[in-house]
């Protein structure tokens, strides 16, 4: 490494860059619950101490993580609707549903997101991370509006909310592990696995037609 102690702005970035890249790089391989500080400090080469003073805990490295995966989604959504101001909710929909499907950092920490994540986080850097969400989903309920006039006032924050809900619950129970799988089917239970993108499309196809309803 170039550093060995991040002393600006800049070089404390590329540290935070390296620890989410790390955090990810497990994530692609590892559960959550599976993943500690001292597996991503050894990527690194970094020690426990020197990690310290970038992160307070495992938490905030997976919501900093959250937070860059759900900027990339709002550019992708950005980039794919911005041009199209006539666009059917059926069509919307699908794509919409296409394009947040790629995005499994997103999803799947998603999951975990209110229960888990940001349990062990300091109040200044939970509000800190707030800050960021907030500025992301501004912009993909702005892109709303432009695309369906009809979502005035808080109905797009509404709906943008609405749907990151639906989704992150979604995905796990779309995405079965292969032992949760094989007992919903000893139980009789109809299976939602691999039927992600198109529940998803759904949900949005219902939700906007209900808002459309009362205009």
């Amino acid at each position: 490494m170039e550093f060995r102690r991040a002393r600006n702005e800049e070089q404390k970035k590329i540290r935070m860059d390296q620890i989410l890249a790390a955090a990810k790089e497990l994530f692609g391989v590892l559960e959550y619950k599976d993943i500690t500080l001292g597996m991503i400090a050894d990527k690194l080469d970094f020690s426990r101490a020197n990690m310290s003073r970038y992160i307070e805990s495992k938490e905030e490295i997976f919501l900093r993580l959250y937070i860059q995966d759900m900027q990339k989604l709002v550019n992708e959504l950005l980039k794919a609707f911005q041009k199209k101001k006539k666009i059917g909710i059926p069509e919307f929909a699908a794509e919409f549903a296409e394009i947040c499907g790629a995005h499994t950092v997103f999803l799947r920490i998603g999951s975990i997101l209110n229960t888990i994540i940001e349990m062990n986080i300091s109040i200044s850097r939970l509000a800190e991370c707030k800050k960021l969400m907030f500025a992301e989903i501004q912009k993909a309920a702005g892109l709303l509006v432009s695309i369906f006039p009809f979502l005035q006032g808080e109905s797009a924050f509404r709906f943008i909310m609405m749907f990151s809900g639906y989704a992150q619950g979604l995905y796990p129970t779309s995405n079965l592990s292969e032992a949760q799988a094989k007992a919903m089917e000893l139980a009789g239970m109809p299976a939602l696995h691999g039927r992600f993108t198109e529940d998803l499309k759904e949900f949005i196809v219902l939700v906007l037609n209900g808002y459309l309803c009362f205009v």
